[in-house]
């Protein structure tokens, strides 16, 4: 018995020896690579997504802070009108820069547009803006900001 385990030592020994990867470790290890780069870049990629998100929902409060501050001057939301009067305008075109500074520099930091769909008049407006992810409890899709908030 001593004699075969000291032959299986030897052999396994001189085997140990030997330096480097089978083919197949090296395949194996570059799968699991592969695979921990793949979850590491969708990681990266949603994050991406929910920081524009949370830019897009602050952006939205800055126009909304800049419809208040019309609305308290003029009573109405009327004068927004000046720049964006047609459906389907970007909401940077409308004139809420002098009410608001660097208003005009609101668009979406991603494939989107913030878009007018009501017109601004005496008593509403309403602006579409799209979230990839969600954010701040809006589910991802197409919401608007009215008088009442963000929907």
């Amino acid at each position: 018995m001593s004699f075969v385990f000291k032959t299986h030592f030897m052999n396994h020994t001189h085997y140990s020896s030997e330096r480097g990867f089978t083919l197949t470790e090296l395949i194996i290890s570059v799968g699991v690579l592969l695979v921990l780069v793949l979850y590491g870049a969708l990681l990266f990629r949603g994050e991406q997504a929910k920081a524009r998100d949370a830019e897009r929902i602050a952006d939205m409060r800055t126009a909304q802070a800049a419809f208040a501050v019309l609305y308290n001057e003029t009573n109405s939301y009327q004068d927004a009108a000046v720049g964006c009067n047609t459906i389907a305008d970007p909401l940077s075109s409308c004139a809420l820069a002098s009410y608001l500074p660097g208003l005009t520099a609101l668009e979406d930091p991603g494939r989107f547009t913030y878009r007018v769909i009501e017109l601004p008049d005496s008593t509403g407006y309403r602006i579409e803006f799209v979230l990839e992810r969600g954010y701040d409890g809006l589910p991802a899709g197409i919401h608007y900001l009215t008088p009442i908030g963000l929907q």
